[in-house]
């Protein structure tokens, strides 16, 4: 899920239990994070930065719920590879 706060906008997940986790927060703007979606396959996970323009694919592999993984993930600008 996406949130946005006067602390920061991120995206943050939910336990089978319950308990929400943060996953990323928009480094780059203070700009909200929506459409949060993964793809069919679930190999990735897209992101919209409203008024900046930009669509994020964040690609996996995702741990399963309740695994207890930390994931860490980084954005390059277009075409930093």
């Amino acid at each position: 899920m996406a949130e946005d706060g006067y602390r920061g906008n991120y995206l943050r997940g939910v336990t089978l239990d319950g308990q929400i986790f943060d996953f990323a927060r928009n480094a780059r703007s203070i700009r909200e994070l929506s459409g949060v979606c993964f793809s069919p396959d679930g190999k990735a996970l897209f992101v919209n930065m409203q008024e900046d323009g930009l669509t994020l694919a964040v690609m996996g592999p995702f741990p399963e719920v309740g695994a207890g993984a930390t994931i860490r993930a980084s954005m390059s600008a277009p075409g930093a590879g």
